[in-house]
């Protein structure tokens, strides 16, 4: 037998334009689904922000309400404006707005301009047919202050898919002033 030459293939020392294709196509793909959920963390972490942020400005709001409720023992409460208007005395007014709601104060000091402290806190984003609403009562009887809010929930980071109404509803006890006479 004879021998023949075989022909043998030179090693190759690169890569196939196949195998770089598969590659890249391999990378954009994990990197693209990488992306996204960097893009949804953000926009969840934002939206959480959001709602802690109105959250906080509700907690905020009820505990200065009860306070201010709760020092105006003795003093005259009005309502005015149809419910939208809330006047503590002399000292504090409440007045709603939208999703929001304005605490003012008048100072005694002379450190504040004019005299006057003014606060708002911020429930939920305005809505652009005004859908919020929410009202002052006062029941003379019982000295029970309510502050009833309806937001539309949509108006809300966390229900922003849903169109639904959300009520919330903060009450303050006003004490009873009590006498202290002695007896005979």
């Amino acid at each position: 037998m004879k021998n023949r030459e075989q022909k043998t293939r030179p090693r190759r020392s690169a890569f196939t334009l196949i195998e770089m294709l598969l590659v890249i196509v391999t990378f954009s793909l994990a990197s693209s689904i990488a992306v996204g959920l960097i893009l949804l963390t953000m926009h969840t972490d934002h939206s959480f922000g959001g709602s802690y942020q109105h959250f906080h400005a509700l907690s905020e709001l009820g505990e200065r309400f009860r306070e201010d409720v709760h020092h105006a023992i003795g003093q005259e409460i009005n309502i005015e404006n149809e419910g939208k208007i809330l006047q503590l005395g002399n000292q504090v007014s409440y007045s709603l707005e939208g999703g929001k709601v304005q605490r003012d104060e008048v100072l005694a000091s002379e450190t504040a301009e004019n005299g006057k402290s003014k606060e708002i806190f911020h429930l939920a984003d305005t809505a652009p047919d005004g859908t919020s609403s929410g009202k002052f009562t006062f029941d003379l009887r019982t000295g029970l202050v309510t502050l009833t809010l309806n937001l539309d929930s949509a108006q809300l980071p966390s229900h922003a898919a849903s169109r639904q109404q959300t009520q919330i509803i903060l009450e303050a006890l006003q004490p009873r002033q009590t006498s202290t006479q002695e007896a005979p």
